[in-house]
């Protein structure tokens, strides 16, 4: 699998594929909407992913250049099966909210609820349980607690919108009475062998959870918060320090703006201890931690 990097603003490439594309499907709804998809196609192994540049395409990205190169001289309507269906794929992976390119308006806004509607009444009965439909009056078991409380999802493109609506829902439980039961469902949940089914950040939290309630009488921590955001590093850092006051830490830091919480320093340098004090002390030296500092290491 190669991660490869497309430039879609490269002679428009994203805008003459998504014009043939949208012709291609319209005229295809009329004359094979009944044809069926194998699961493949509804689950692409294509990742999308966006920075302030360029977007990011990995694993299937060849094989859609190839066909997109195959389209430029020729009807959509005349692709073999299978590309087709790899192309009518590609849009499932699409994020609105996070990619932000565009090519959804109100119109195929309403045609997208729609088509939602009749999947779901068309559905055959042995298929019925399979799909978990959302419905505001009642609870879904196939999201999480968080989104079946919002129905919906934070839009992270806003600023702290994830602490903001954190907050709140911690607010609504705590007036509801409902935190001791959230945390007790929480505590239930099965976590894999080591918190293989959390995500990183919060299989990193278990993890430092675990080497707290062994109470050691002395604290070793490598780059334990190196998946956090800034934020997040600091106010972990302050919790344990705060939990483990009297008591030994030793923390080996990715973020050295972080020694100054620390009462006593120790620089390596290519495996060797190059200087040693308190932060002021190797501050005024202007040695390696000053180095680092200034390089904002």
């Amino acid at each position: 699998m190669a991660l490869i990097r497309w430039d879609p603003y490269r002679d428009r490439e994203l805008s003459t594929f998504a014009d043939r594309f949208n012709r291609a499907f319209g005229a295809l709804q009329g004359r094979e909407r009944d044809e069926e998809m194998g699961l493949g196609a509804w689950m692409p192994p294509v990742d999308i992913a966006e920075d302030k540049e360029r977007i990011t395409l990995t694993a299937e990205l060849p094989g859609f250049k190839e066909i997109l190169s195959r389209t430029v001289e020729s009807d959509l309507g005349a692709l073999e099966a299978t590309d087709r269906d790899q192309l009518l794929a590609l849009p499932f992976k699409l994020i609105q909210a996070r990619h932000r390119l565009g090519l959804i308006d109100e119109t195929l806004e309403e045609r997208i609820v729609e088509a939602r509607r009749y999947f779901a009444s068309h559905l055959p009965d042995e298929l019925k349980g399979a799909v978990e439909f959302f419905d505001p009056s009642r609870y879904n078991p196939a999201a999480s607690l968080q989104d079946n409380i919002l129905f919906g999802k934070v839009v992270t493109a806003q600023a702290q919108a994830v602490s903001r609506v954190g907050a709140l829902l911690r607010q609504v439980l705590d007036d509801l009475g409902l935190r001791p039961l959230v945390v007790r469902i929480g505590l239930e949940y099965q976590v894999g062998t080591g918190g293989a089914r959390l995500p990183a950040p919060e299989r990193q939290k278990v993890a430092l959870a675990r080497a707290m309630l062994k109470r050691p009488v002395v604290l070793v921590l490598d780059r334990v918060v190196a998946v956090l955001d800034p934020a997040g590093q600091g106010r972990i850092l302050s919790r344990i320090l705060e939990y483990r006051r009297g008591k030994s830490v030793i923390w080996v830091l990715e973020n050295n703006d972080l020694a100054e919480r620390f009462e006593h320093v120790l620089v390596m340098e290519n495996g060797r201890l190059a200087e040693r004090g308190s932060v002021a002390e190797l501050k005024q030296r202007g040695g390696a931690l000053q180095l680092l500092l200034a390089a904002g290491g």
